[in-house]
Parts: C-alpha cells; structure tokens; sequence
C-alpha cells in the first residue's frame, strides 16, 4: 500500500494523489500522510542509490549483472534545470538510459531506467555512469549520448563513456539555426522563413 501510495504521491500533487487512492483503490489517507509516505520512501531510494554508488567506486561492484542481456545500442541523456527550493534557486539535473534494438523503421526502444539529484555535474556523472552500467553498457554495441549542447553534459560524457556517438537534440540545433537567420533577415519575416527552412532540411538529412 506504501507503495502505491508512493507511487501516485510521485505523479501528482499530494491532495490529489490522496482523492485518487480513495476513489480508485479505496485507500483512505489524507493529503499530508499521502506526502510524508512519498517522501519518505524518495529518501529511502536516494540512500539505497548513494550506497550504491559508494559501493561501485570503491569496489566496481554491482548486484545482479550476470543476466543482463547485452544491448545493440545503449542511449543515454542528460540535462539540467533551475528549480526554486526552500533553500533557493538549484540546479536539479535528470538523465536517461535506455537500451534499444534495430527495427524496420530505425531503433526500437526497450529498457528505460530515469535518475535526478541536485547532484553537482561529476558526481551526477557517476551516477549516470552506474545507471549505464547496470543497463549493459560493457556489453553494448553502440553507445549514443543526447544532449542540448551545455558543455558539463559532454564532458561527463566523454569522461565516463569513451567511444560514444554524440547528438545533439534536433530541438537546440535548430534554434541556433534560427537564431542566425533572425541575425541576418532581422526585420524580413519571409527572408527568414526561405534562408531557414532549407537548411532545416540539411540538416534533417545529416548535411550538417
């Protein structure tokens, strides 16, 4: 039930969490019970996290490798955002690993792991790292990083995972495409529009 509760209290806000246990599961727990199982059970993860992690780079051992399949391709992705705490304004930083197979029309997605902490950048690093790790990142055929261009992000990169195929995500790179064309057709909403779309078109076809 703890886990339930945890479960829903981790989606969304604590009084709703709280209407939707009891309406769909008959699980009658008020909004601040709803919020301090939630939180307790995040902290109880991020100390099993931290023990994991000291335990990896003391010993580069992790539980429960042997029966890991090895992936065709292994992506991972990183990145940050502000967000305003009891304590001020942080940095919170996420990431995503996730294993993919070849399909008839490109990868195909299968085991998704999720992590975030108000970590600094290294040591977010490892923890990415681990992540990739437990996923078979040994094992992988290829190893793919996604990311919006902030240079911690490809520096952990390049410090934890070697030889790996870097992207940066089609989001960011077409906005510095358009950045350029507003500096060059600054008033000239048609100019704009004809000198970018074409290159938006380079680049969807690998013409980088």
């Amino acid at each position: 039930v703890k886990e339930a509760i945890a479960m829903v209290g981790a989606e969304l806000p604590f009084e709703r969490a709280s209407e939707l246990l009891e309406e769909i599961g008959n699980v009658s727990v008020g909004k601040q019970k709803t919020e301090q199982i939630s939180e307790e059970m995040g902290l109880g993860i991020e100390r099993q996290t931290e023990e994991e992690q000291k335990k990896y780079w003391e010993t580069e051992e992790v539980e429960e490798m042997k029966d890991i399949p090895p992936p065709e391709y292994l992506y991972v992705s990183a990145d940050g955002t502000c967000v305003n705490t009891e304590e001020g304004w942080k940095e919170a930083k996420s990431g995503v690993v996730f294993s993919a197979r070849s399909g008839l029309e490109g990868p195909v997605r299968e085991k998704t792991t999720y992590i975030g902490s108000f970590d600094n950048s290294e040591e977010f690093g490892k923890r990415l790292y681990l992540e990739a790790y437990k996923s078979g990142l040994e094992k992988a055929k290829e190893v793919i990083a996604i990311g919006d261009g902030a240079k911690w992000i490809w520096n952990e990169t390049q410090t934890h995972f070697g030889k790996v195929t870097e992207i940066v995500d089609w989001y960011h790179a077409t906005e510095r495409i358009w950045d350029i064309g507003r500096m060059i057709h600054k008033n000239d909403t048609a100019g704009l529009e004809k000198w970018v779309n074409p290159r938006l078109e380079y680049l969807k076809n690998g013409r980088i």
